[in-house]
């Protein structure tokens, strides 16, 4: 990530993941842990962990029925953030030595030594982590995504 250094033009976008946390679905989120190597005695606390959970809504005194929660990692607790990042790990991998994770926090980097170049890895890679978070039922706030150019 030397661009800079390097005295390339670099494109950094901050990209924003909506309700990231809400958004796990339970499902695929078990299937990545048993892809990581994850069964037996340890799946099984995963799954009982997130399990028989409910919620319902409240609207000017009048309360909707429990329903069953599929999706989201528990905030507030020591392992939502760990679920999270297992969920997410994997976003990584489609844009090698391109990203910086922080939690929900995503940013892409992009370097060359020609504009032009780096305007196309840019929005190549952008492209990329779009349809990966859309693939993972994640939602990209393209509003709230930004991009910064540096210049050489």
């Amino acid at each position: 990530m030397m661009g800079f250094e390097n005295k390339e033009t670099c494109i950094v976008t901050f990209c924003d993941v909506s309700k990231a946390f809400d958004l796990v679905p339970h499902d695929r989120l078990l299937y990545k842990l048993q892809l990581l190597g994850i069964s037996g005695d340890s799946l099984n606390f995963f799954k009982q962990y997130m399990a028989g959970r409910t919620q319902c809504v409240q609207y000017n005194g009048v309360v909707s029925s429990l329903e069953p929660i599929r999706r989201g990692v528990i905030q507030g607790s020591v392992l939502g953030p760990l679920m999270f990042l297992i969920y997410f790990n994997d976003f990584a991998q489609e844009l090698p030595d391109k990203c910086i994770q922080f939690a929900d926090d995503t940013t892409l980097i992009s370097k060359h030594k020609h504009l032009k170049k780096v305007e196309e890895e840019s929005e190549n890679d952008f492209e990329i982590a779009k349809k990966w978070l859309s693939v993972n039922n994640m939602i990209l706030n393209e509003d709230k995504t930004t991009k910064l150019f540096t210049v050489k």
